[in-house]
């Protein structure tokens, strides 16, 4: 008799990271800083800290530039907040990281993505 197994197309994988925005401001010592706004998605099994599954490291003139401390007004952005939650899988959630700038140069921005080791990275410019 013939086989009757069933095939299945492959799942397009879920993207972890999108790079939404970014914002020009100043830190909390009131140096010029940058927000970048993303959106993860948990494609993990398990429940996981928002800022583990991607993050950017972002780059001037070829050096990696600083996580800056928000000015207090900004500690109470919803996507700052965010980073620091747990999101269980399939989980969606906008949030936000702030870096100290070294000038008004481009910046590189690589994404790391936490949940695939092998994945490539990705690496954009931005003009700022």
């Amino acid at each position: 008799a013939p086989s009757t197994g069933t095939t299945t197309e492959p799942k397009e994988e879920e993207v972890s990271y999108e790079f939404l925005r970014h914002e020009l401001t100043t830190d909390f010592e009131g140096n010029p800083a940058i927000w970048i706004y993303s959106r993860v998605t948990n494609v993990s099994s398990e429940t996981i800290l928002a800022n583990c599954i991607a993050y950017p490291a972002l780059f001037q003139n070829g050096v990696e530039l600083e996580i800056a401390t928000p000015n207090v007004a900004d500690m109470e952005k919803v996507e700052y907040k965010n980073s620091t939650k747990d999101i269980q899988p399939g989980t969606t959630i906008e949030n936000a990281q702030i870096y100290k700038l070294s000038d008004d140069s481009t910046i590189t921005i690589e994404i790391n993505n936490l949940l695939d080791w092998f994945d490539d990275v990705e690496s954009f410019n931005l003009e700022i």
